[in-house]
């Protein structure tokens, strides 16, 4: 007979960590992920709602109001009592021992003046309305880029040829310009171009009107001859010479009449449907130049686009004057302060935190500012994070909706992450975008009556120092849409039928 398992209930202690988010580190973290445009938007609302906050215009009326003033102000008499106290609250309330309002789990609930709960929402809330409702024709064409290029080298010139479209969608720029920007050929840009102008909406990424109706007409499956030959004299089209439109086509008044009703289904200028804040979110939130002296490069925030904010020192004074006799008042005074000295500390964190995010990705890809796109390096977010000794998740919020501007162009910080594959013979990291170049070319160079297999692939790609596994190759092919070699024989002898 089996006697049943003794149990014993007792109580033990276990020490573990864990992260408290509290309104002041939610507000961080917003205040990180923003761009500077979007900053000025959270800046200006938290300065209308607290007034121990000025912004940018108090500043500089309270400037040229001091300086009206210097002269009266040069001899003063000593403090006297009032002032002296007024002092005393001063510092008081520009301590530290009211930052631990903060922590107090009793803001979250009380409410007296209105002011804990709705404040505490607002630290937590306000950061909701900022870049919505901002779907542009960028954000619409860069998902479909992210979706339908796998490579990443080709995705950064499509963004570049994203970036320099139009409100109305068409893309006027010179290739050659950036062909040359990007350091890569014109053919590799002018293939991206064709590839771009697939995407949705029909008719983006058009040079011209008539481009633009001829890739929308494509879509259709309504381009025929006749439509063709119209479009050949589209100024006499918008010039409504009929007359001359029916000689020089050939087509009669009926088909005329037909094509000119296709004419005007279509959308002349397809980029307009969507938000037209596209340039705002291209605006630079980093410089970067090149040193004339040493050849080093110089980084240094947009300040144009940050916004200027102080803590009120004359708000606090006139403040405390009342403070001991209405506790509620007190309370709400410290939690207002509480706020504007966080914000204030809040922006110049992340001020700093981007310069140095931004200086290490510089140095690390010195050589795709000095060269071009094909010495992009391979790095992630965590190689950044531990030289300037933050969490990763840091790095990623600040390079979020955040762009660099330097000699080869406008970025996004995110760009610069590229995946990659450790080297077994160096224990280098290489970049994937760096090897799916190199297959390709060496499929490029290949005899095509015996194309190369993956295994023959890895081999000729040992001889760039690029340790790759056979079926990492297999999945570069189909990324990079390359047939098997099995498949490139069987195109090379069906070429040679026809």
């Amino acid at each position: 007979m089996s006697s049943a398992p003794n149990l014993i209930q007792k109580q033990s202690q276990k020490q573990t960590q864990t992260v408290a988010f509290t309104p002041q580190l939610c507000q961080a973290i917003g205040i990180l992920e923003l761009s500077n445009l979007d900053l000025q938007t959270h800046v200006t609302q938290q300065i209308t709602d607290n007034p121990f906050l000025e912004g940018e215009d108090d500043i500089l009326s309270k400037s040229q109001s001091n300086d009206t003033t210097e002269t009266k102000d040069s001899i003063q008499d000593p403090p006297t009592q009032e002032e002296r106290e007024k002092e005393y609250l001063y510092q008081e309330m520009d301590s530290d021992n009211y930052d631990n309002v903060w922590s107090s789990d009793k803001r979250l609930t009380s409410n007296s003046h209105g002011s804990s709960q709705s404040s505490h929402q607002g630290l937590t809330g306000s950061f909701d309305h900022i870049a919505s409702d901002r779907f542009t024709l960028r954000d619409h064409l860069l998902s479909q880029i992210n979706t339908d290029i796998p490579q990443e080298k080709e995705r950064l010139i499509a963004q570049i040829l994203v970036d320099h479209l139009d409100e109305t969608g068409y893309f006027s720029t010179s290739i050659d310009e950036v062909a040359e920007t990007l350091g890569t050929s014109v053919v590799t840009v002018e293939t991206i171009l064709v590839r771009l102008k697939q995407c949705d909406p029909a008719g983006v990424f058009a040079g011209s009107l008539k481009e633009c109706m001829t890739l929308q007409l494509k879509d259709l499956g309504q381009l025929d001859k006749k439509t063709k030959a119209v479009l050949e004299y589209i100024d006499l089209f918008a010039e409504a010479k009929v007359q001359e439109l029916l000689a020089k086509t050939g087509c009669t008044p009926a088909e005329l009449k037909k094509i000119i009703e296709k004419f005007k289904r279509l959308d002349p200028k397809p980029g307009l449907k969507f938000n037209h804040e596209s340039l705002q979110s291209m605006v630079p939130d980093v410089f970067m130049n090149k040193s004339k002296e040493d050849g080093s490069w110089t980084i240094r925030l947009n300040n144009e686009t940050l916004p200027r904010v102080l803590v009120s020192q004359d708000y606090k004074i006139r403040a405390n004057l009342n403070l001991k006799k209405d506790k509620d008042l007190r309370k709400y005074y410290q939690e207002r302060m509480g706020e504007a000295n966080w914000l204030v500390r809040a922006l110049d964190q992340r001020a700093q935190n981007i310069l140095k995010v931004v200086e290490e990705i510089v140095r690390q890809q010195d050589a795709f500012f000095e060269k071009g796109i094909t010495a992009l390096k391979p790095m992630t977010l965590k190689q950044v994070a531990d030289v300037i000794s933050v969490h990763e998740s840091t790095v990623s919020r600040i390079t979020q909706n955040k762009y660099l501007a330097s000699p080869r162009g406008v970025f996004e910080l995110r760009y610069f992450f590229s995946a990659s594959i450790t080297n077994a013979w160096t224990g280098e990291d290489q970049s994937a975008l760096q090897i799916q170049h190199q297959i390709q070319k060496i499929v490029q160079d290949e005899n095509p009556k015996k194309p190369l297999s993956d295994g023959a692939i890895v081999l000729k790609l040992s001889d760039y120092n690029f340790d790759v596994a056979r079926r990492t190759i297999s999945k570069y092919r189909e990324l990079l849409k390359i047939p098997s070699s099995y498949e490139r024989k069987r195109q090379y002898l069906r070429n040679l039928s026809l």
